[in-house]
């Protein structure tokens, strides 16, 4: 069996209880998702097939071999529908196979709920649970997609967190390191300031050699005056002897024979030897006299010269001193100088460090600052929940269009993103007010009439903003035997609701109901006997 459904207009589908008219409609969702209205397999028993459904986005076809099942489906395009085999798509597993292809045509629920209108579904948004009715709301906006928006925040803040609270602990470490750092420089200074200051070693060395050199030259003087000093003794001393000598001959000459010859002695010569020692000894204390002179005089110059020579040996041994006392003060401050220069560098590179790690800690805290922000605006109170207020406002308008035309202007429904507790407060559901029937007392007091009333008005207003959430035109509404709680008046108004719609989508109606058919006026009227289509 195969039908063409057309692009808009009413398609009217007839023939007896038990028929298989709804099977039109199941064909469409097990091909497509995999799943029935009622709930069960449509698989008779021992029977394989297979179904497909041609969208204007894929081409799906899934089959029973056995007692396996199995999907294919390709994206088409919609200028170029084929009714012929899709190629197969290559995946691990159904599962993997029917996310691929929901992530186009979208979830089961969200197509029954907005375009599906069946006796037993009619009232699945009005009397579900007003958590129940925001997941759904949920859905059709995809809003999941803010869930994982927010993980994705979540898991980026806790890491920029962690990476903070990293940088942080690393900083307030290298500020420590930087005052014991800033300690061993001013360490290091003080130590170089203490050593004495350099001298000029050339200067020094200058007068150390001259002093030298002046010692030198003294103790030559020194020696040369010590020289003429002893020549003048020697002198003195020869005189002495003179004289001495001179005596003696003269003493021996007091005796009247000569001790070797024993003849008497002359006066002449003796007179002559008196003479001569006279002179000698008159020569010797001249000699004594001079030499005295000489060495006093040559006394006070080695005096003199001792002291200049002391003076000179006292610059000699400053300079020596001051020389080894500067090597040493020298090995001393190029040891300070190499500590200092340690710290400062190290200080530096410390200083650098902390600079950087500033930079990016005040970029992680506003990092962190900008994902709180984000989890703010991703949350529940941020633009999601003004996405869904916006949507409930939408829904309520449309909806609230619908009932004017097909119920009045004295039914009406108002949706909250909010439901008020007993107890107060509120929770974070979607409320649902029905206003104008059941005597105040809301959906579940008003007659069954008003109540299918109001499920076909949500029904086309969230078949509407689920098409414009999806950013497409509304796709086809299937019209399920949803007429039967409607008197004549409520169904004439609701085929002319629906052939309203049918002037932009394709409606297709299930119907045995021959009054309602002629008030449909369908394009297209396929009738089901035993299951064949014609």
């Amino acid at each position: 069996t195969s039908i063409q459904l057309p692009p808009k207009g009413v398609v009217a589908v007839t023939g007896a209880n038990g028929s298989g008219k709804s099977s039109v409609v199941e064909a469409v969702a097990y091909a497509l998702w995999g799943e029935t209205l009622r709930g069960t397999s449509p698989w008779l028993e021992g029977r394989d097939g297979r179904v497909s459904a041609i969208t204007d986005r894929v081409l799906a076809t899934r089959g029973r071999a056995g007692t396996k099942t199995g999907i294919a489906w390709k994206q088409v395009d919609p200028d170029m529908l084929s009714k012929a085999a899709p190629e197969t798509v290559v995946y691990e597993n159904n599962s993997k196979a029917q996310a691929a292809l929901e992530a186009i045509i979208g979830d089961f629920a969200v197509w029954r709920r907005t375009s599906v209108f069946s006796s037993s579904d009619a009232s699945l948004f009005t009397l579900s649970t007003d958590g129940d009715r925001k997941r759904l709301l949920e859905t059709i906006l995809a809003l999941g997609r803010f869930d994982t928006a927010l993980e994705t925040c979540r898991a980026a803040r806790k890491a920029a967190e962690h990476h903070l609270s990293v940088m942080q602990s690393t900083l307030a470490g290298l500020k420590a390191k930087a005052e014991s750092e800033a300690q061993r420089v001013a360490d290091a200074q003080s130590t170089l300031d203490q050593v004495p200051k350099a001298i000029n070693r050339d200067a020094v060395q200058y007068d150390l050699e001259r002093a030298k050199a002046a010692v030198q030259a003294v103790a030559t003087d020194i020696a040369a005056l010590v020289a003429q000093h002893r020549a003048s003794d020697r002198e003195a001393a020869a005189a002495e002897a003179q004289a001495r000598e001179a005596a003696r001959r003269l003493a021996a000459l007091d005796r009247e024979n000569c001790d070797r010859c024993g003849q008497p002695i002359p006066f002449a010569t003796v007179d002559a030897l008196r003479q001569e020692a006279a002179k000698a000894q008159q020569a010797a204390a001249q000699a004594r006299a001079v030499a005295r002179a000489t060495q006093d005089s040559l006394q006070d110059q080695i005096d003199e010269l001792g002291n200049e020579r002391d003076e000179w040996v006292t610059r000699q041994t400053t300079a020596t001193r001051l020389l080894e006392a500067d090597a040493q003060a020298t090995g001393r401050r190029n040891h300070a100088s190499t500590l200092l220069q340690a710290a400062q560098t190290s200080a530096a590179l410390l200083a650098e460090r902390i600079a950087n790690g500033e930079k990016a800690t005040a970029a992680g805290v506003r990092e962190v600052d900008l994902l709180n922000a984000v989890d703010q605006v991703l949350g529940l109170k941020g633009v999601r929940a003004h996405v869904l207020g916006r949507a409930l406002s939408g829904i309520e308008t449309v909806a609230n269009s619908w009932l004017a035309r097909i119920a009045g202007p004295d039914l009406r429904l108002s949706l909250k993103p909010y439901t008020e507790k007993k107890a107060g407060g509120v929770s974070d559901a979607i409320s649902l007010e029905v206003l104008g029937a059941g005597g105040g007392h809301g959906y579940k007091a008003a007659s069954s009439g008003e109540r299918r009333r109001i499920d076909v008005a949500l029904l086309l207003a969230l078949a509407e903003v689920a098409a414009a959430a999806a950013g497409a035109q509304p796709g086809t509404l299937f019209v399920d035997e949803a007429m039967d709680a409607l008197d004549a008046a409520g169904i004439s108004a609701v085929s002319a609701a629906l052939r309203t719609l049918a002037e932009d989508r394709c409606v297709v109606v299930i119907t045995h109901d021959a009054d309602l058919l002629e008030q449909l006026r369908p394009v297209k009227h396929l009738t089901v006997t035993a299951g064949v289509v014609a």
